[in-house]
């Protein structure tokens, strides 16, 4: 992760030290001015994102591509789009086998996008006596 190594100096307002990530420099200067004028990124969602093109949610909120998720290209983010297309997605199973790729599927996880989407679509014996 990015770490502090100083909170501010006579010419900066603080120093990250950006090794081991894929940050840039002029990324965490946008990301500043962005946090400086009232506008967050929120998390990539998977029913509501663009493929490719960053959504302006409200005046302080921009909602990013499908496509922005590190090991997700953009023809793996436009057939999520189209699948979706075809109603909820039941469970990561249900993922898979309406054709979404399952790194598709393992990137989305990774990236916290479907925790609330089962593993199988499976229903056990315990959970129907709930």
């Amino acid at each position: 992760g990015v770490r502090m190594v100083s909170d501010g100096t006579d010419n900066h307002l603080l120093l990250l030290d950006l090794s081991g990530t894929e940050m840039t420099g002029k990324l965490l200067e946008t990301l500043l001015e962005m946090n400086l004028r009232g506008i967050s990124l929120l998390p990539v969602d998977l029913y509501k994102s663009d493929a490719e093109k960053f959504l302006l949610v409200d005046d302080a909120h921009i909602l990013p591509p499908l496509s922005s998720l590190p090991g997700l290209g953009l023809n793996a983010a436009i057939n999520l789009v189209n699948v979706r297309e075809g109603g909820p997605f039941i469970s990561r199973e249900d993922m898979i086998r309406r054709k979404v790729g399952k790194s598709v599927v393992d990137t989305l996880a990774a990236a916290g996008c479907i925790n609330d989407i089962p593993e199988s679509s499976q229903v056990s014996l315990f959970e129907l006596c709930m």
